[in-house]
Order: structure tokens, then sequence, then C-alpha cells
């Protein structure tokens, strides 16, 4: 299997789903320079901390009228297919991020899963640990410790664990992900059987990212000397403290990615091992040129 038969792009670069970061204005800008954009329902929490569903709709319509396409991974939480129209977002669109939920019955994930891909959309699960039995997926997404935000400390690096994929998959979409920022990186990847990968950290310091100027110039100055582990309930989170918020999201620790988003002065920002070969602010078009020469 090959990028153009399961994404259908013109390169084989995925750009993660981030909070915080995975915008509109990004997804186009990475459907434009051939790249597979992507958006995250995280992205759309109102003030009451309910999912905004009917900006979710309008976005994808926005996106599908500039691009002239609906080739798009949605990133959502396992658990949030129980709510209303949540559904509905993938018959919009042609690719679900999956971040599983192994607690949830079986037999309700077995229909939560074909009502996705009855619509004709693909389903891949994201994974920061090595997952054997993706029966009821298309494909997988997985981080390696060097990845930005959640990761699993004790994961096999990128090479080992595509190779347990591929070996046990061989018809499975596989695409790793996690600290890749060259072009030698990718073009090993692909050569050893990755469909695509999957790339976070370049496109959060690109141009067209909603992240401030002013927290971009810091970080082109950092280094991944400067990531630290911030922990969460379940796991820990990769990234570029700059200074310690107390909030009451242990999940993901959102409050404060956002003030970091905005200054480098608090707040924080998941950074990965990427960080080392960022040197400017380059909009996506390079960047993605760059992966690929």
């Amino acid at each position: 299997m090959h990028c153009n038969d399961f994404f259908g792009s013109k390169f084989p670069i995925v750009c993660l789903p981030m909070n915080g970061v995975s915008n509109l204005a990004l997804a186009v800008a990475v459907s434009n320079a051939g790249g597979f954009p992507s958006l995250a329902l995280q992205m759309y929490v109102d003030q009451q901390n309910q999912f905004d569903l009917n900006r979710v709709f309008q976005d994808l319509e926005q996106f599908a009228e500039t691009t002239k396409s609906t080739n798009l991974l949605f990133s959502v939480r396992e658990d949030c297919l129980a709510i209303p129209q949540v559904l509905e977002i993938f018959k919009k669109v042609t690719h679900c991020e999956l971040l599983g939920r192994p607690n949830l019955p079986y037999s309700q994930r077995i229909q939560n899963i074909d009502k996705i891909k009855s619509y004709g959309c693909r389903v891949l699960l994201k994974t920061q640990s090595f997952v054997s039995d993706l029966s009821i997926f298309d494909g997988v997404i997985f981080k390696s410790s060097d990845g930005a935000g959640r990761i699993d400390p004790t994961a096999d690096s990128l090479e080992t664990t595509l190779k347990k994929y591929r070996d046990l998959h061989p018809k499975k979409a596989i695409v790793p992900s996690g600290g890749i920022s060259n072009s030698q990186q990718v073009k090993t990847l692909l050569d050893n059987g990755a469909d695509a990968v999957g790339i976070g950290t370049l496109f959060a310091l690109s141009e067209e990212s909603c992240v401030s100027k002013e927290t971009k110039l810091k970080l082109v100055s950092s280094s991944s000397q400067d990531i630290e582990h911030l922990p969460t309930n379940s796991s820990m989170l990769n990234a570029v403290i700059f200074s310690k918020v107390n909030d009451n999201d242990l999940h993901n620790h959102t409050p404060s990615l956002l003030l970091g988003i905005k200054s480098p002065n608090w707040g924080h920002i998941p950074m990965g091992k990427g960080l080392d070969q960022v040197n400017s602010i380059l909009p996506v078009k390079v960047i993605i040129e760059n992966l690929m020469s």
C-alpha cells in the first residue's frame, strides 16, 4: 500500500492533529501544499466546556469549499462517539483518527467503528505503544517517545515498531510519528514500509500555525534539551514549559497550553525532538518540500 492509495495526498506527509494548534487555516495550508491535513474535536471546546459541533461542521464545509476536497483526518476520542452528531462528522471527511479507549465494551467499539466505515471513512488507531490487534481498524498512527505531547517513555524506536507492525499487518496502513524532522528519516521510514509519516512539531512552528510569533521565536531558539516531562493523570507530555500553571485539566493541561500558544512567558507547548531541526519559521509548503527533498 502507498500513500496515494490510502490517503490520496500528493506527498506522504500527515499533519498530526494537535490540541490547540490544528485549526482550519493550518489544515488548508497543508492540503494546498500536497500534504494530508487534520482537525481535532478537542479544538472545538466552548466556554462551557462543551463541544461546539456547529463550528465543526462550519469548518468542514469551509475546508471543502476552499480546497475542493474532503481529504481530511479528523481526530476524536473514542468515548466522544457517544455524543449525538459526532458520528455525523465522518460523513464529511475521509479519515478518522481514533484515540482508543479499550475500557469501552468491545461490542460498542465495533458498532461505532462499523458506523464510521459505513460512511466510506477509514479508521486509524492512534497509540503511543505497540498494539498487536488492529483487526477492527484500517491502520495505525503510532508515536515514539521522541514525539511531542503524550508519549510512552518505554516505547521502542520508530524503526523497530514499524517493522513489528508491518510484519504483523502487511495490508494495514502504518504511519510512524514522533521526532521525524528531516528528509533522510522520511526516506528511511518509507523505504521500510511506512505508508506515510506523521509530522507535528514542524507544522506547529510553521508560518501558518496559530501559535504566536513570540512563542515560535522562543521555541526556534530552543532545542530538545529544553523539553521536559509534564505529568498527566495517565501518562506524561513532552513539552517546553515556560512556567508551571496549576490547572484542573490533569488529562491534557489545556489551559496551560493555551497560555503557551499566546505567550512564551506562561504555560507550555508540546514539543518533540524535531525541535532540533527547526532553525526558522517556514511556510508549510517549504516544510513539506524539505521533508521530501
